[in-house]
C-alpha cells in the first residue's frame, strides 16, 4: 500500500515557522534600539564631572611653595638702581633715560648666580645687551641677566637652583659699556617690569 503525504499540511506549517523567526528578529531589533537610546543618556548623566586643572609643571614652584631668593653675586655693590619713574643719566648714550634693571658692579669674571629656582628659557647674544640669560621661576616671574661673558655653563631647558652659577660678569652690554664690568639684572612679573630689589631685599623668602 502506498502512503501519500498531505502537501497542504506542510504548506500550512511553513508560514508559522517564518512568523516565529520574524518575531524573534523584531524583538532583538527593539532591544538593540532601546540600548542605543538608553546608554548615551546614562553615560552623560553625570552633573558634576571632575575638572583637571593643569599645574605649574614639575620644574617650577607652585603658587603655594615658598620661593628662596639669593644675591646674583657673592660680592658686589649696586652701581645703578632700578628707576622707571625718574630719569637717570647714561654715561654711554650721553642722555637721560629710565633704567629698567639693577646694575651690580663686580670684578670681570665674577660668578653670576641664579637668584631663585627655575628653568632656563633662553640663552642669547645681542649687539645691545651682550650675552643674556632668561630664567622663568613660575607664577609669571622671570629674571633676566645681561652683560655676561662668553662662557655660559647653562643652556635653554636646563633646570637651575637658587645659587647655581649660570654665567660670569663681563662688559658686553653695548648700551652700558662706559659703566665697566657689571651685571645688569632685570625682572618681570606677568610680562611687566618690576624692581629686582623688591625681591632680593626681602631676605631668604618672599
Amino acid at each position: 500500500m502506498k502512503t501519500y503525504h498531505n502537501s497542504n499540511q506542510n504548506n500550512q506549517k511553513q508560514p508559522k515557522n517564518k512568523k516565529g523567526l520574524i518575531a524573534v528578529v523584531a524583538s532583538l531589533a527593539l532591544i538593540i534600539i532601546a540600548l542605543a537610546i538608553v546608554l548615551p543618556i546614562t553615560l552623560s548623566g553625570n552633573d558634576n564631572p571632575q575638572q583637571v586643572v593643569p599645574g605649574p609643571g614639575p620644574d617650577l614652584p607652585s603658587s603655594t611653595d615658598p620661593v628662596t631668593y639669593v644675591s646674583p653675586l657673592e660680592e658686589s655693590s649696586v652701581a645703578k638702581e632700578y628707576s622707571m619713574d625718574t630719569l637717570v643719566h647714561s654715561a654711554t648714550l650721553k642722555r637721560w633715560m629710565t633704567h629698567n634693571g639693577v646694575d651690580f658692579k663686580a670684578e670681570k669674571g665674577s660668578k653670576v648666580r641664579a637668584i631663585a629656582d627655575g628653568k632656563v628659557e633662553s640663552v642669547t647674544n645681542t649687539n645691545l645687551d651682550g650675552n643674556v640669560i632668561v630664567i622663568s621661576h613660575g607664577n609669571g616671574l622671570v629674571s633676566i641677566y645681561k652683560s655676561l661673558g662668553e662662557d655660559i655653563p647653562v643652556e635653554e631647558g636646563d633646570t637651575v637652583k637658587a645659587g647655581d652659577v649660570i654665567g660670569y660678569v663681563d662688559v658686553t652690554m653695548m648700551t652700558e659699556m662706559q659703566d665697566g664690568a657689571h651685571l645688569h639684572l632685570e625682572m618681570t612679573l606677568d610680562g611687566k617690569q618690576v624692581n629686582p630689589m623688591d625681591y632680593l631685599s626681602m631676605g631668604d623668602e618672599k
